[in-house]
């Protein structure tokens, strides 16, 4: 629940009530979610950006040795991993951004109170040691 919070002044000898109304606070799950999977993405750009520059290193080394043919399948497979780890980049940081916006936002309403008119109180504690009893009694008047 939201927290509530008033300053009230308080008199000797008087009850003063309080009506609150606490609203529930908003879930974090969405965010945590968002944050997640954006991380996870981010992890598989990194992968294919990885794969992508390993691939470019291996077709440079077979050019200058003269031993690379136009029809190596590794040219297509490096374009498409160097697209989808710039893709997945680009999906990360948009989750991350929705993640912060997540964990931000409160479209809820605040709790809210009021304080109602004092009111005098009684409160009468009594101990007996010799019989081992006790109570108390409490009065008010409206």
């Amino acid at each position: 629940m939201k927290d509530y919070e008033e300053t009230i002044d308080l008199q000797r000898g008087q009850l003063t009530p309080m009506r609150v109304r606490l609203r529930p606070s908003v879930s974090r799950s969405g965010a945590w979610a968002t944050l997640t999977l954006g991380v996870l993405t981010a992890g598989g750009g990194a992968a294919l950006a990885v794969l992508s520059n390993n691939l470019r290193d291996d077709l440079d080394r077979d050019r200058r040795l003269g031993i690379l043919s136009d029809g190596d399948d590794r040219i297509f497979r490096g374009k498409v991993f160097s697209i989808a780890a710039d893709a997945a980049f680009g999906f990360a940081a948009l989750l991350g951004i929705l993640s912060v916006y997540y964990f931000v936002r409160d479209p809820l309403p605040d709790s809210e109170g009021t304080s109602l008119e004092p009111r005098d109180w009684t409160f009468v504690p009594s101990l007996d040691l010799r019989n081992r009893a006790g109570g108390a009694e409490m009065r008010w008047s409206f």
